[in-house]
């Protein structure tokens, strides 16, 4: 979630060209790219992309995007109140949940949405009981960290400190720049036990 332009898309397929990868991505102008960039280097039939917005339920909202420019990553969904409301700007989101149902076998997910990471997160409740997904990258501030770490817990996730206190972790260079963001990596707890 939040693919961008599609560089962890395409760094992903060219390690894995086995496996198939979703990547989501809503702001028009790096959709476009990603589209584009993933057809550029042969992955189409390797990536299904989307342009939909995610929360924790289908919902629906406006979209804000504070920087235009192709590549950034400003792009937040709010979700408002629908009833009434009758506006060509209001969009419907979806779940995790929804995407993840039309894809059979282990799933790693990444969600870095500049925000609304938790929320998303929020929409996977059923693919994390059925246990399919093995591993989430997530990146939010770290109050929600802590809240993150608790509802992994609930389904078997832990803290995977091999990835998370590697010494180049980008936590190592926001902190030193009184950063907020932290990005974690949450493993299913018998899977780093086992290793």
């Amino acid at each position: 979630m939040g693919a961008n332009i599609g560089i962890y898309t395409l760094y992903w397929c060219s390690l894995n060209q086995n496996f198939h990868t979703i990547s989501i991505e809503p702001f028009d102008e790096n959709h476009k790219l990603l589209v584009r960039n993933t057809d550029l280097n042969g992955y189409t039939e390797q990536v299904k992309i989307y342009k939909h917005s995610l929360s924790s339920k289908k919902s629906y909202g406006f979209t804000e995007v504070s920087d235009k420019r192709a590549g950034s990553s400003s792009f937040k969904f709010n979700f408002v109140d629908s009833q009434g409301l009758c506006s060509s700007n209001l969009v419907e989101s979806t779940t995790l949940d929804i995407l993840l149902g039309e894809v059979e076998g282990q799933k790693i997910i990444k969600i870095d949405v500049d925000g609304n990471d938790f929320d998303i997160l929020k929409g996977a409740k059923k693919s994390l009981m059925n246990k399919d997904i093995v591993s989430i990258l997530i990146e939010s501030s770290e109050n929600h960290q802590n809240e993150i770490s608790k509802f992994l817990l609930k389904f078997g996730f832990e803290s995977d400190d091999r990835f998370n206190n590697l010494a180049n972790h980008s936590d190592v260079r926001r902190k030193a720049q009184d950063k907020i963001e932290r990005n974690r990596v949450y493993t299913r707890s018998h899977l780093i036990n086992s290793h």
